[in-house]
């Protein structure tokens, strides 16, 4: 009998439901929200293959990248548009200036999701742009991706690690028109939470939502907040220190298990480029430091020095770094997020009182320190009135 990895070890790619020639396998949501495969075992011929191109099955040895850079491009609208530095846009342009074929996370607002999808123009790119906190719905993007490489066609293919691990296990092998592009992934949150706190936020302003920026730069790329467009022009800003969804992404509430046990860090996935943001910018390079965002860029292949190459001209800096001064940026690049030990607990609340009740119950300070605080608050205030 085929025993698929549980909800602790897949990450979700779908490669099993791809390659099952009964199909035999379905991809479900989970009670969290996370998609995961479901065997049908009366339609199972139990050939195996599910098990054989499974990528958390495979294990791949880690890899050190062969240059590292810290990099932003030269123009400032698209790097303004993008998470960090905009090299993902400038690699994109050069594959579609070839007749190839870009594919991304993009929001979906016809399916109110986030959904990988195929771009093959200029003006369909700004699609692509900027980060999506959150595990975007693969589709049958791999096998348009295979389609694609099998006409000939360049591709650039973009995701998290996992996604890429999944990919490169699909194809079976390596294409030279191909570039695997992945984020520096610190884990990926729940769809289930995500349309829970966009459903609050529709209720509240009466309105469906046209688009989702989860990296806007309105207050600048380290004051990053969402952005929540309404189709009523409406344009919503939480700064991501203050926002329910962005707190329990970043302490460990709603990601996906595998992520907190990931074996596709440590260049493991396959990619030909890893992107990111270089948050320690300013102790390496202060005079790059502009708080519009720098792009941290590991090259793991020679086809990826290449691509990089291709754009050199697109950056106003591109600076050589070591890989330890990568890892002092983002320890994400080799280590996996300890889970938070209320995780359960947090789902469960979130669905009883919803999210912001919930990442308050679970994260804010014991009551008597809230009126330590309170208490600090009042005195300073008295004071600087007397003053």
């Amino acid at each position: 009998m085929i025993i698929l990895p549980d909800d602790n070890k897949c990450c979700g790619c779908g490669v099993c439901k791809l390659i099952c020639p009964r199909n035999a396998i379905k991809m479900e949501s989970n009670i969290e929200g996370f998609l995961i495969p479901v065997l049908d075992q009366k339609r199972c011929i139990t050939c195996g293959l599910c098990i054989i191109h499974c990528p958390v099955k495979k294990v791949q040895l880690p890899r050190k990248p062969l240059r590292c850079f810290a990099a932003k491009v030269a123009d400032e609208q698209v790097r303004k548009k993008s998470s960090s530095g905009g090299v993902f846009t400038k690699l994109s342009e050069s594959v579609l200036a070839r007749q190839g074929i870009v594919f991304g996370a993009a929001w979906v607002s016809a399916e109110q999701q986030v959904k990988h999808i195929a771009v093959d123009s200029f003006a369909d790119l700004h699609l692509l742009q900027g980060s999506k906190y959150v595990q975007s719905d693969l589709g049958d993007t791999f096998y348009a991706t295979k389609v694609a490489l099998g006409n000939g066609q360049m591709v650039l293919f973009s995701g998290t690690p996992c996604q890429i691990a999944g990919l490169r296990s699909y194809l079976k092998k390596d294409y030279s028109h191909l570039i695997c592009v992945e984020v520096i992934c610190h884990a990926v949150p729940s769809p289930l939470i995500l349309q829970c706190y966009l459903d609050k936020h529709r209720r509240k302003q009466g309105s469906d939502i046209v688009n989702v920026s989860f990296r806007n730069k309105k207050y600048g790329w380290r004051s990053f907040s969402i952005a929540i467009k309404y189709e009523n022009s409406f344009t919503e800003y939480n700064i991501q220190t203050k926002d329910e969804f962005m707190q329990s992404f970043l302490h460990e509430l709603c990601n996906r298990k595998s992520c907190h046990d990931c074996v596709f860090r440590q260049g493991k996935s396959g990619a030909d480029i890893t992107l990111g943001d270089y948050w320690g910018i300013k102790n390496k390079y202060p005079d790059l430091d502009d708080n519009m965002g720098v792009s941290l860029i590991l090259a793991y292949s020679t086809k990826g020095v290449s691509a990089l190459n291709e754009i050199s001209d697109c950056f106003s800096a591109l600076r050589d770094v070591s890989y330890e001064d990568a890892l002092q940026s983002t320890r994400a690049i080799i280590e996996s997020p300890q889970i938070h030990p209320c995780r359960l607990k947090f789902f469960q609340y979130a669905m009883k009182y919803g999210i912001k009740k919930a990442v308050f119950k679970i994260l804010a300070p014991p009551f008597p320190r809230r009126i330590y605080y309170t208490m600090r608050s009042i005195a300073k205030k008295i004071y600087l009135r007397l003053k």
